[in-house]
């Protein structure tokens, strides 16, 4: 007799998880491109901004998206932005091309002052790991009002002189937003070194993954303590070691390895971190997450993780952004404001092996025209493609140009092409509050096959199987 609880840990997930998981976890990701970009702001008036896309594995069919951190967007090569009020803004480049199995994302911050902003603040240690921060501000009309983030995913402040007390030691990037009673703002960002014991040796290090090569990684040190500059020295377990402060190493073999950091200060103070044998880097796909937005309340997630690795039973420890966490494996969380929240979740499997997983969780509730798309090709059907939307109000209006001369105004269309490509896929979208946006990519099935169909579908777990 079969046993019920082995049975039940034998799961068949739908299509449409399944073919999230392999985009997500680069189980087909071979493309080689790069996204970057350069800026240059115009003398004459600071608020305007020429970005170049200096990308590189692109190709003729390559989409562009930009993200310009004010919730403005533009879809050309190398736009030219004006912002509306000084302050930092976190601008994004999003490059796509279905053809050449290409998703990647490049984001650097930029400062822009167009002459009227001028806000900064001081710091004074009151007690231990505990700061007295003071602002300034002399630009538009008061009064004003402020938003404090002090770089710790805690609640921040919107006081215009706070205290805050730090629960752990570390580098910190502590921004102020102010804004004055016309609702012209200003923002000021800086880092803080919050030190508590100076003798105390507090070295680690953070891991990132390339999406396109599972055994590239991406190492960050973090190090408070000492007296800088400080000279580092990796060992990565297999070998092979680094003098870089932030090395970018690969890996020949999948596995665990044991890495290690050793750190030097200007006086020659040592201090070493390494991760625990069964926390090694793990160099095989951890999986994946997704999330799904409740399309009535545009701050409401739900997230649900895909490990890749390991044994189950799994625990979970998700943290959200903004201070929230959670220890569901499906939790469900409500954002009280806008903003990019980076998302992580640490999986621990049946024998104690770990794994984290971030991505960027974009909280917009009035961006609610979203036209893009990404196009993923069946990995077991050549001649089948998905195509993954992310529609987030009922309300909105859907044109699609399949470029064969077919068209749907259906949200989740299907359509069949008689030929294999390559075709122009189009979408227009327009909104209940006249927001509209639009975007094109392309599909192309080889030459060996004969004729392609397409799914539009919202990437997100629609149930789960058990084997009978």
């Amino acid at each position: 007799m079969e046993n019920k609880k082995q049975k039940t840990s034998f799961i068949k997930l739908t299509t449409v998880l399944i073919i999230v998981t392999l985009a997500s976890i680069g189980i087909k990701a071979t493309a080689q491109c790069s996204p970057s970009f350069t800026y240059t702001v115009n003398p004459a008036n600071g608020s305007e901004v020429f970005y170049t896309q200096t990308a590189t594995g692109t190709g003729i069919n390559t989409k562009y998206s930009w993200d310009f951190g004010d919730s403005n967007y533009d879809t050309m090569q190398s736009p030219k932005h004006t912002y509306n009020h000084s302050g930092f803004f976190n601008v994004c480049l999003t490059i796509r091309d279905s053809i050449l199995n290409c998703n990647q994302t490049y984001c650097d911050s930029i400062s822009v002052n167009n002459g009227t902003c001028h806000t900064s603040f001081s710091i004074s240690e009151d007690t231990a790991n505990t700061f007295n921060f003071i602002s300034s501000t002399s630009f538009g009309i008061p009064p004003y009002t402020y938003q404090w983030d002090f770089g710790d995913n805690s609640f921040g402040s919107t006081q215009a002189n706070p205290t805050h007390q730090y629960a752990d030691t570390g580098f910190y990037y502590i921004c102020l937003m102010v804004r004055d009673i016309n609702n012209v703002q200003c923002d000021h960002c800086e880092y803080k070194l919050v030190a508590g014991d100076s003798d105390s040796c507090i070295t680690y290090y953070d891991v990132s993954r390339d999406s396109s090569n599972l055994s590239l990684l991406y190492f960050y040190p973090h190090i408070s303590w000492g007296r800088p500059p400080y000279n580092y020295k990796w060992n990565f377990g297999d070998g092979k070691t680094s003098t870089a402060m932030y090395p970018i190493h690969q890996y020949a073999d999948t596995g665990y390895f044991q890495v290690c950091l050793t750190v030097v200060d200007s006086n020659g103070v040592t201090c070493g971190y390494c991760a625990a044998p069964h926390s090694g880097v793990l160099t095989k796909g951890c999986g994946s997450f997704n999330y799904s937005i409740d399309p009535g309340n545009l701050g409401l997630f739900n997230f649900h993780p895909v490990p890749a690795f390991g044994s189950p039973p799994y625990t979970y420890y998700w943290t959200f952004g903004d201070g929230g966490t959670s220890t569901q494996s499906n939790p469900v969380h409500q954002y009280s404001r806008e903003g990019y929240f980076n998302v992580c979740v640490i999986i621990s499997d049946v024998g104690g092996i770990q794994c984290n997983i971030c991505n960027y969780a974009a909280v917009d509730s009035s961006q609610k025209c979203d036209a893009i798309f990404q196009v993923v090709q069946d990995s077991t059907n050549l001649n089948s493609f998905y195509i993954f939307v992310n529609h987030t109000s009922h309300n909105n209006t859907y044109l699609w140009n399949f470029g064969d001369g077919g068209t749907s105004t259906l949200a989740n269309p299907i359509h069949n092409y008689v030929g294999t490509g390559p075709y122009q896929l189009c979408l227009n979208v327009t909104g209940d509050s006249s927001c509209t946006d639009f975007y094109c990519d392309s599909v192309y099935a080889g030459r060996s096959s004969t004729g392609l169909s397409l799914t539009v579908i919202v990437p997100s777990i629609t149930k789960i199987d058990e084997h009978e």
